[in-house]
């Protein structure tokens, strides 16, 4: 048996003593002190550091000094004041140590509680988001974007989870401007006592990120329960629903006070308008994004009694796409639409100091460059689906709707989503809604060999959607390697389709740039925009519902050559009344030679300034709002 050195077994007796309690380490400090006080006596009596004091009489001076204890009058060793004296030190000693404890132990509760973070919030006109997930980044630096030329920005953020692991997280994810204040708290967003924490009744607005569409209908329901006449004006809320059945429900709890944005329908509309219009979801994001232009309301009284096709080239570095009566959302309104004197105009600009009228009468549109075409004739397409997840469904519904007869959908997933389409008759693998055939087919899209097989079928436009039930990161990985497949086998047959990819996680989207995927939506950073957006300015709900809405108009990409020449430059006054005299209406255009250029947003120029000409080619394209596609 090894023998144990002087050290571990000095460290064995001492780690006994201090497991025995307090009395036990009170002994073994005792002893301690004794043996100081020995070897102190010692020194002090061999040195003759204090003259005519016997060695008895300078062992009790070493305990008093270590004791820290003073000494009645005229008291020497073996009277009673020297006894008195000292169990006076000693008591003293117990009195203050017990006193520190309850100190410490008391400022140790404080920054524990602190720690916790359950102290009540004193911020005032504040963002509140409730709950925690991925999207809270997304949402932080909106709000964080969005309020850069205001005064304090204060968002307070309550979710089940450790207030320093929250706050070192947004550190580590977000920059956080100096005017930005972020301040996190532990609570349940369920539970009336927790939502005390974050001053509901001061809040500028409420956004709640739960996971599911139960917790959100709670808290809803928990806010109002909370409020008991704290606050004279409804709150502005704002919150997810994953499933579009629970709208009802949504509108009954919110009681005229929430908004809803129905994530799956909204994505799976985008994910479909992408696949056969590659730009559009860029679009979006311009236009859901704090930085560059945004949609504004305004008041504008030197516009009533104008038509609404007067006043849209009234306006150089802004584009007016909408008219808000009070009771009505209208995009792109009928061109002889008079506007009111208290209509809300809807403009889209760069900055709200920028929506100035101007003066200027004479708009030089050039007359001869009008070249409006009839319908272009609609051709089968043929598209590629791969992966599934719960918005799929959705997806293949919402294309049906506009693309062409007879066109062909090839979806390809890892268990066949048969059982989406249990209404409709099936043969073998394939199914028909509306002269739209939809093929199945069960397998793995990693396989650079079946990839490749259905590569030679000669689809127009590929789908890759996340498998939103296996986790994120797995998700993204299997969607990044189908897009690194598809581009190979692109570049080595010679192949052009285009590419549409879902993405769970915003922290790989330049892996996706990597793979020159046309359109990449993130679902969370998109309606976590969404979600900002609204918050900071409740109005802009119904124009975001009326522009996502199947009814009404929508952005479509068209041809340029569809309404215009384009053998001279020309300026976006001329492009503005070639695209209305179809009833639409242009807010932008697409350059086809800068898709591939970040530095110049892959060629998107949303609100363009009027006066200036540009020089458009065959393959470029206008971003209109329309009824139609």
């Amino acid at each position: 048996m090894a023998k144990k050195s002087l050290r571990e077994a000095i460290r064995y007796s001492f780690d006994n003593i201090m497991s025995k309690g307090t009395l036990s380490l009170i002994g073994f400090l005792a002893i301690i002190v004794s043996i100081l006080v020995v070897i102190f006596t010692i020194v002090i009596w061999l040195v003759n550091l204090i003259p005519g004091q016997s060695i008895g009489e300078l062992f009790w001076v070493s305990i008093f000094q270590i004791v820290g204890a003073w000494t009645l009058p005229n008291a020497d060793p073996g009277q009673i004041n020297f006894l008195i004296s000292f169990l006076i030190g000693l008591v003293s000693i117990f009195v203050t140590s017990i006193l520190i404890g309850l100190i410490a132990t008391g400022i140790n509760q404080k920054v524990q509680s602190l720690r916790e973070g359950k102290s009540k919030v004193r911020e005032v006109n504040h963002t509140i988001i409730l709950g925690w997930s991925e999207i809270v980044y997304t949402i932080i630096e909106s709000l964080i974007e969005a309020n850069k030329n205001q005064g304090r920005c204060k968002i307070v953020i309550m979710g089940n989870k450790d207030k320093v692991e929250m706050e070192s997280a947004i550190r580590e994810r977000i920059k956080i401007r100096w005017n930005t204040r972020i301040i996190c708290r532990k609570g349940n967003p369920i539970n009336i006592n927790d939502l005390k924490i974050v001053n509901l009744a001061e809040s500028k607005s409420i956004i709640i990120v739960e996971d599911t569409d139960l917790k959100v209908l709670k808290t809803i329901l928990a806010i109002n329960n909370s409020k008991k006449g704290s606050r004279n004006i409804p709150y502005n809320i704002v919150a997810v629903l994953r499933d579009g059945k629970n709208t009802d429900s949504g509108k009954i709890v919110g009681e005229g006070q929430a908004s809803f944005i129905l994530n799956s329908c909204f994505i799976a509309r985008l994910i479909a308008h992408t696949c056969y219009q590659p730009g559009l979801s860029l679009v979006y994001n311009e236009l859901l994004k704090f930085k560059g232009n945004e949609i504004y309301t305004r008041n504008l009284r030197e516009l009533a009694g104008r038509s609404f096709s007067e006043a849209k080239f009234m306006f150089e570095n802004s584009s007016l796409i909408g008219i808000n009566d009070g009771s009505t959302v209208k995009l792109n309104p009928a061109g002889d639409t008079i506007i009111r004197d208290s209509d809300e105009m809807i403009l889209i600009s760069g900055d709200d100091e920028a929506i100035i009228p101007s003066k200027k009468e004479n708009y030089d549109i050039n007359q001869e460059a009008i070249n409006i075409s009839g319908k272009t004739e609609e051709e089968m397409e043929k598209i590629l689906i791969l992966g599934w997840n719960r918005k799929a469904k959705m997806v293949i519904d919402e294309l049906i709707k506009y693309v062409s007869l007879e066109t062909q959908i090839t979806i390809v997933a890892e268990t066949s989503p048969h059982a989406e389409f249990v209404e409709y008759e099936k043969e073998e693998d394939t199914i028909t809604i509306d002269d739209v055939r939809i093929r199945f087919i069960q397998g793995d899209i990693n396989d650079h060999e079946l990839l490749s097989q259905l590569s030679g079928e000669g689809f127009d436009h590929v789908v890759v959607l996340a498998y939103t039930s296996k986790e994120i990161q797995e998700a993204d990985s299997i969607t990044l390697m189908a897009l690194v497949h598809l581009r190979d086998i692109a570049e080595n047959n010679g192949l052009d389709f285009s590419i549409t990819s879902e993405m769970l996680d915003i922290s790989n989207r330049d892996l996706v740039k990597v793979a020159k995927v046309n359109d990449f939506i993130i679902s969370e950073k998109l309606t976590s925009l969404l979600l900002t957006q609204i918050s900071e300015n409740r109005l802009l709900d119904p124009i975001f519902e009326d522009l996502l809405c199947e009814s009404g108009s929508e952005i479509y990409l068209k041809k340029v050559m569809d309404f215009v020449r384009i053998d001279k430059p020309l300026d976006f006054y001329t492009v503005l009344e070639a695209v209305g005299q179809k009833n639409d209406l242009a807010i932008g255009y697409k350059i086809d030679s800068e898709e591939d250029q970040e530095d110049k947003n892959f060629g998107i120029y949303i609100n363009p300034v009027k006066s200036k000409p540009v020089k458009y080619s065959e393959n470029d394209i206008l971003i209109v709002l329309s009824e139609k596609p």
